[in-house]
């Protein structure tokens, strides 16, 4: 159901937004603490730091422009392809990354 579908992909997408939200608090804060939707957990710190400020590169696969946009705005690099992805579409992924760059 198609429907069905899209709830799912928007539930996802709003998990996999609040867990880079706690990783990238990990990584920049001291300390920290998570009272959400999906997470809580008291105060705590991870250690150690990574060396890259504000944190190490992250990269995500993307396979549909909206990822493509999200990863951008947050400054991640992106994955994308495969053996079976027609080149035409890597192309078009490929404007469309560069694009949002140069939008910022």
């Amino acid at each position: 159901d198609g429907l069905l579908y899209q709830r799912r992909s928007r539930l996802l997408g709003d998990v996999y937004n609040r867990q880079v939200d706690i990783l990238i608090k990990a990584f920049t804060e001291e300390t920290f603490s998570n009272q959400g939707k999906y997470y809580s957990f008291p105060e705590l710190s991870i250690l150690p730091k990574p060396v890259q400020k504000p944190f190490p590169p992250i990269l995500v696969t993307a396979q549909c422009p909206e990822s493509i946009v999200a990863a951008v705005r947050r400054g991640f690099g992106i994955l994308t392809g495969g053996a079976a992805f027609p080149i035409e579409r890597v192309a078009e992924f490929r404007k469309l990354f560069l694009d949002a760059v140069a939008i910022g």
